[in-house]
């Protein structure tokens, strides 16, 4: 209550929106490589916000693939480059489904 008796009433909203964070591409492929032969593709981590933010990619260390690194964070209005590995071991056809999490991103 006021000084006067009366009551005051206050009310507050507001909307968050989340890092607005993307992917230079959804696959990779590699395409036919020679047997213990390395190949290598690029993925840049695109951080369109104005904060920086904090990505984890989920992967399997057991996997042919391998990933330059799987922790980081990318700064405001730029990207991070991740170079991926192939190395097969033996003929065959090699697929991974990996998971790239990011810090407050925005809902899709």
């Amino acid at each position: 209550s006021a000084t006067g008796g009366n009551e005051l009433s206050f009310n507050c909203k507001a909307v968050a929106l989340g890092f607005d964070v993307e992917l230079s591409a959804k696959t990779l492929h590699f395409g036919e490589v020679q047997i213990e032969t390395e190949t290598n593709r690029i993925l840049n981590i695109v951080n369109n916000s104005d904060m920086p933010t904090q990505f984890k990619l989920n992967t399997d260390a057991n996997n042919m693939f391998s990933f330059s690194q799987n922790v980081g964070t990318v700064k405001p209005h730029s990207s991070t480059r991740i170079v991926v590995n192939f190395c097969p071991k033996r003929t065959g056809n090699y697929y991974e489904r990996d998971f790239c999490i990011v810090k407050n991103h925005k809902v899709l």
